[in-house]
């Protein structure tokens, strides 16, 4: 028809304009990740440091009937100092701090000192020894567990067993606030 616009070519209409704004893309903050519970290391009833291991810059906070609290160093290590070691059984908690937000809670027992174990020769008829005053200390030979209580003044102890032969394996622990020690194997002589 006379005057009549032309049609738009196929597809005209689904191309977008050269000077059209790009859409902004929609972003969500990045969520803080929870840090992870710091490493706590062996504690004995005759330790004078609490330490471990955490991310660098962490706050820890170590809570055993009073509360402490230090920052992990370059290597991520850290450490408190104690006045007095813990008694055995005694319940340590650790946490980490970091931008904000809070690790689940490491937890930690005090166990005995491992046992001292006097040499042992062949023919011997006890295990004698030191370890923590009062401690129950077992000397196990093969199958067999022979017990004694450790003094509560000095921790001496003697275990009477049966008169051993040279070569013979006897491994030694002791237990005390329902914890056991690590355990020190000797051999007769």
């Amino acid at each position: 028809r006379p005057g009549a616009l032309p049609a738009p070519a196929a597809g005209a209409s689904d191309r977008p304009r050269r000077n059209a704004p790009a859409p902004t893309p929609t972003t969500s903050p990045t969520p803080v990740p929870t840090p992870r519970a710091p490493s706590i290391s062996t504690i004995t009833d005759r330790s004078l440091k609490i330490s471990g291991k955490d991310f660098v810059g962490g706050t820890i906070t170590v809570a055993s009937k009073t509360f402490r609290k230090t920052t992990s160093s370059k290597k991520g290590y850290w450490a408190i100092t104690l006045k007095k070691a813990l008694v055995s059984g005694t319940k340590v908690t650790a946490t980490v701090k970091h931008d904000g937000m809070v690790s689940v809670t490491t937890v930690r027992y005090v166990i005995p000192a491992t046992p001292v174990v006097y040499k042992l020769k062949a023919n011997s008829i006890y295990v004698k020894g030191t370890a923590t005053k009062s401690a129950m200390v077992y000397a196990k030979i093969k199958t067999k567990i022979y017990v004694a209580k450790a003094s509560p003044k000095t921790g001496v102890f003697a275990i009477k067993i049966p008169k051993i032969k040279k070569g013979t394996i006897v491994i030694v622990y002791a237990k005390a606030g329902g914890r056991n020690s690590a355990s020190k194997t000797v051999k007769a002589v």
